[in-house]
């Protein structure tokens, strides 16, 4: 009961607050999954987003940092494309503009191609780019999609021509991917709902982690630094060691 109690009011001040500012992943306390599954402290709707911030981990709200850095604004020029560009974004700097990944659930998702600044654009794809990520010198992509009864994703290639931008398939996940990131081998490590998954020489997957429990949010993002995969999740950090295979739930102190 005291760890019940002191978990819930460092959630309610911690997520009352907005955060605003960045945190360091490194001030949060590590706590037993059990404790946290027990608690039922997986529920609360604070969503966390991790980025690095010279050579540290940093968090902030999903919502909060991704307005923040957004590099343009833009509209809609019709009611189909509110459905399409609303929702999640993400986004990647290329050489001539951006790519631009919209997930808006079952009302819609795209991936497009804007220019710098934002005043033009075209649809490269219907894919619902969660993130994009370089791995040498090609330029990937996953995209996922959780609605009802779907659960699925596809790991895509992207490339450019006189054409324009394409979106090229490579291989299809078995759950919906929504964070990735590089190990200190190349490989991709990919976050669903239903645990971390690795990618190998862009040919092979293999679950590193299943666990249930994920099933409660969403992964927001994920970074791995020292072997240890860092993902944002919806209520708090799951943190698991790719070496020994541990894994805690990360809150702030």
């Amino acid at each position: 009961m005291r760890i019940y109690t002191s978990l819930c009011f460092l959630l309610f001040f911690f997520f009352a607050s907005a955060q605003s500012e960045p945190a360091l992943i490194k001030d949060w306390k590590s706590y037993p999954l059990l404790s946290v599954i027990e608690n039922d402290l997986l529920k609360n709707r604070y969503r966390p987003f991790l980025f690095r911030q010279n050579d540290q981990i940093a968090v902030m709200d999903q919502k909060t940092k991704i307005s923040q850095v957004f590099p343009f604004e833009f509209y809609w020029a019709s009611t189909a494309d509110q459905m399409t560009m609303s929702g999640m974004k993400t986004f990647m700097k290329v050489n001539n503009g951006y790519l631009v990944g919209f997930n808006n659930g079952e009302f819609g998702g795209g991936l497009y191609w804007f220019s710098s600044d934002g005043t033009s654009r075209y649809r490269i794809s219907n894919h619902y780019v969660n993130q994009f990520i370089w791995r040498k010198d090609t330029l990937l992509a996953i995209h996922g999609i959780v609605s009802r009864n779907i659960d699925e994703g596809t790991l895509l290639s992207l490339s450019f021509d006189n054409e324009g931008w394409h979106a090229r398939e490579l291989l299809n996940f078995p759950y919906a991917p929504f964070a990735i990131d590089l190990d200190r081998k190349g490989n991709l490590i990919v976050a669903s709902r239903s645990g971390l998954m690795s990618v190998k020489r862009l040919t092979k997957i293999s679950n590193i982690e299943v666990s249930e429990w994920l099933s409660n949010g969403y992964p927001t993002s994920l970074i791995i630094q020292n072997d240890v995969a860092y993902v944002g999740m919806t209520g708090g950090v799951f943190n698991f060691d790719l070496r020994t295979r541990k894994s805690s739930w990360l809150l702030p102190r």
